[in-house]
């Protein structure tokens, strides 16, 4: 099975990266943290989960692209998780999983039932299951537990206004984009709020 494969992106939409190897062109699902990285036209090289899923009846071949090893590596743990599979995961991850590890690590539940699909029953089940084994993927990708925390508080703000989660966490994501990894929550509200708005 492929561990890595380097082709040019024909395009990323609807959370699908279609890359062309050549004399194939395999069509990957991306987490929305790196859906907005790669760019049509250039050569990317990503590393690759493979897994065959159930639908209905069927058993479909699935592939999921991450921009290291490493992230490839939570994702693998992340699913682990009764009742976490693959495009669930896939749908959660709106943050890079430095920051998500960072949050399980300090068992932040708040964060982590602000991510898509995940509630508090199953935010308490990622803590519980995971939050020993966190440390790796949290020094590996440099993240601190400040900017965890100001995204998580921004989340949970974005929230309370009544903003659905997947929609808050693609505005606090889009909003980090601009304001850089150090911004604190005040900041990530206000860009959140004006990308909202389409201002």
């Amino acid at each position: 099975m492929f561990d890595s494969v380097r082709g040019t992106v024909e395009s990323v939409e609807d959370g699908a990266l279609l890359l062309n190897l050549g004399a194939v062109t395999l069509e990957m699902l991306v987490p929305g943290y790196f859906a907005g990285e790669p760019v049509r036209g250039e050569e990317l090289e990503v590393f690759v989960h493979f897994q065959l899923v159930s639908e209905g009846n069927r058993v479909l071949p699935m592939a999921v692209a991450f921009p290291s090893s490493t992230d490839r590596a939570f994702f693998r743990s992340f699913i682990t998780v009764s009742g976490i599979g693959a495009r669930a995961a896939v749908r959660a991850l709106m943050h890079p999983p430095a920051v998500v590890a960072s949050a399980i690590s300090r068992g932040d539940t708040g964060f982590l039932k602000g991510l898509p699909g995940i509630g508090t029953a199953r935010a308490r089940q990622i803590v519980a299951k995971l939050q020993e084994t966190m440390s790796e993927f949290q020094e590996s990708a440099g993240v601190g537990i400040p900017c965890a925390g100001g995204r998580s508080e921004a989340l949970s703000v974005l929230r309370q206004l009544g903003i659905p989660a997947e929609q808050a966490s693609a505005l606090v994501a889009g909003a980090v984009c601009e304001t850089g990894e150090g911004a604190d929550a005040q900041d990530i509200i206000r860009v959140a709020m004006r990308i909202r708005s389409g201002s």
